[in-house]
Parts: C-alpha cells; sequence; structure tokens
C-alpha cells in the first residue's frame, strides 16, 4: 500500500514538474513576463504590418528582447506598442521593420536601436515599415503576369509589322541601293585617304621644314617682343601723343572752317563788305575806278615827282 502511494506521489510531481517545464518553455517563448521583470513600452507606426499579431516577437539587432503587447488600427495608419526590457534604450533614429520569422509563417519585429537622443516618453512614436514577405512577392508577379502577357503580345505584333515592312520587294531594292551606294561613298572614301596619305608622304619634308620655320618665327617675335618691349611702349606712347595733337589740329580745323562758314553766311547779308564786293555792281565800279585813279597818280608820282602846296589847320599865309 504504501509502495503504492510512493508511485502516484512520484508520478505525481513528475506530471507537475513537467506541465511547469511546458508553461515555462511556452511562456519564454511567447515573450511573457511572468516573473515581473521591469520593463518598457514604446509605440511604433506602421501604413502596413502584412499579418503581424499580439505576441511576436521583437529583436534588437537579431536578438530576441521583447514582444508585441497592442495593435490598434487607425484611420491612416496601424499603432503597434511593444514591450522591452527596462535595459533596453531606444534612440529616435530607431528603425523598424516587420519580417519575416519562418519561411512557412509567423513574423517579427527586427529592430536597431540607433545613435541620436533616447526616446525619453512612451508617448513618443517611432516609424516602421513593413519590407515584404513571400506573399507579397506572389502578389507582385501575380499582378505582373497581366503585364507580361501584353508586352509580349505587342512585341508578336511588332515582330510581324517589321516582317511585312521588310517583305516588300520595292523596299528591298531601295534598302539595297542605299547600302551599296553607301559603299562606294566608302570605297571612294577609302581612296581619297590614301591619296592624302600618299601626299603627306611626299611631301613630309617640306612640311616638317614649313612647320621648323613656322616655330623658328614665333620663336623669334617672342624674343622680338621681349627685347624690344621698351622701344614698342615708346612707340606707342609716341603714337599717343602724335593722336592726341591730330585731334586738336582737327579740332582748330574744325573752329576754322566754322569761321569760314560765318563768313560765307555773312556774304548772303546787304550790310557786309564781302556782300558789296561779290554782288554790289556799283561799288565794285567804283572800287574799280578809284583802284584804277590811284594807279595813275602813283604812275605821274613816279615820273614828275610831288610839288604840293599843303594847309595845316588854320593857316594865315594867302593861296598863291
Amino acid at each position: 500500500m504504501a509502495t503504492e502511494r510512493s508511485t502516484d506521489v512520484k508520478v505525481g510531481l513528475t506530471v507537475i514538474v513537467g506541465l511547469l517545464i511546458l508553461f515555462l518553455g511556452i511562456t519564454w517563448a511567447k515573450g511573457l513576463n511572468i516573473f515581473g521583470a521591469i520593463e518598457s513600452s514604446s509605440y511604433i507606426r506602421f501604413h502596413e504590418i502584412g499579418g503581424l499579431e499580439v505576441g511576436d516577437p521583437v529583436s534588437i539587432s537579431g536578438v530576441k528582447r521583447g514582444r508585441v503587447d497592442n495593435i490598434w488600427t487607425r484611420a491612416t495608419d496601424v499603432l503597434v506598442k511593444i514591450t522591452l526590457p527596462r535595459d533596453v534604450v531606444l534612440h529616435k533614429d530607431a528603425i523598424a521593420k516587420i519580417m519575416m520569422l519562418e519561411l512557412m509563417g509567423g513574423k517579427k519585429i527586427e529592430m536597431s536601436i540607433g545613435s541620436l537622443p533616447p526616446v525619453r516618453k512612451e508617448s513618443d512614436t517611432l516609424d516602421g515599415y513593413f519590407s515584404g514577405d513571400v506573399g507579397t512577392l506572389v502578389e507582385m508577379v501575380t499582378g505582373l503576369s497581366g503585364t507580361v502577357t501584353s508586352l509580349a503580345n505587342n512585341a508578336d505584333t511588332m515582330f510581324l509589322s517589321l516582317n511585312n515592312f521588310f517583305r516588300d520587294n520595292d523596299l528591298k531594292g531601295t534598302v539595297n541601293k542605299t547600302l551599296k551606294d553607301a559603299q562606294q561613298t566608302l570605297e571612294h572614301f577609302d581612296v581619297t585617304a590614301h591619296k592624302v596619305n600618299a601626299m603627306l608622304d611626299d611631301n613630309a619634308g617640306p612640311i616638317k621644314r614649313t612647320l621648323q620655320q613656322a616655330e623658328s618665327a614665333t620663336k623669334d617675335l617672342a624674343e622680338f617682343l621681349q627685347t624690344d618691349r621698351p622701344i614698342i611702349h615708346a612707340l606707342l606712347d609716341t603714337t599717343s601723343l602724335v593722336m592726341h595733337d591730330a585731334r586738336s589740329l582737327v579740332l582748330k580745323a574744325t573752329s576754322v572752317f566754322a569761321n569760314v562758314d560765318t563768313l560765307l553766311e555773312g556774304a548772303s547779308r546787304n550790310n557786309t563788305v564781302l556782300f558789296k564786293l561779290t554782288k554790289d555792281v556799283a561799288f565794285g565800279n567804283r572800287l574799280d575806278t578809284l583802284v584804277t585813279n590811284l594807279n595813275k597818280f602813283i604812275e605821274q608820282l613816279r615820273k614828275q615827282g610831288l610839288d604840293a602846296n599843303i594847309r595845316f589847320f588854320e593857316s594865315s599865309k594867302p593861296l598863291p
């Protein structure tokens, strides 16, 4: 009787220990805090979570450290609450992305801590994104199947049109003629190039001498400019002075021409001597008579001398 009771106690203890181990394993796998460890919560905003569920693990640099505690669906995004140990400090530039946990299913949040100042308040929300999974890839490939089919049909139509286009005999003749002309042009160009090469080979010596003479002349000109630079500067200064004097002479000539214009303009008025000399006939006749009489007087004076009785002022001497 006592043996049977001892066996039952051993079996019961074994079952209890097994259940306890199973419970601890499940809670560890789910990341549940059953021992009252100090934890902190953070909030991450996603536009899509791809099937993430409460209890899914949260990894820091590949190491499982927390779990998804809650999920709220909002109008424009999804807010996810995660729980991490208190010793894990997230920074404001921390990156969170939803990834596949296993090939056949399951999700996890993979995070990097960041390097900026740490998040101080639980109300500070981090940004995360969903990098996609096998389902997303299959959906993308399925969406591309219609596009690929359409591209194949369009390519088939294009090749059929090209075949019909090149099937035309006239077009073939035109293309062949164009290719033949192009070949002849290339042959002529080849002949011309050979002639140019032959000419260059025949005149290589003179061309080389010409280039050498041009180089020598350029060098001599440079040396001349370097040596006679003061003379050139003096010549330029002298030229500048000559130009200045020429400019002054032109200004004076302009003034003379202006005076001549003024004199000619005065000749057109009746009250000027120039007008009377050029336009007044009576005045000209009188002037001509005066000059004639003056010539006669001078001629008589030269032949007979001067015998004159001249009275100045009021004289009392009687006239003869």
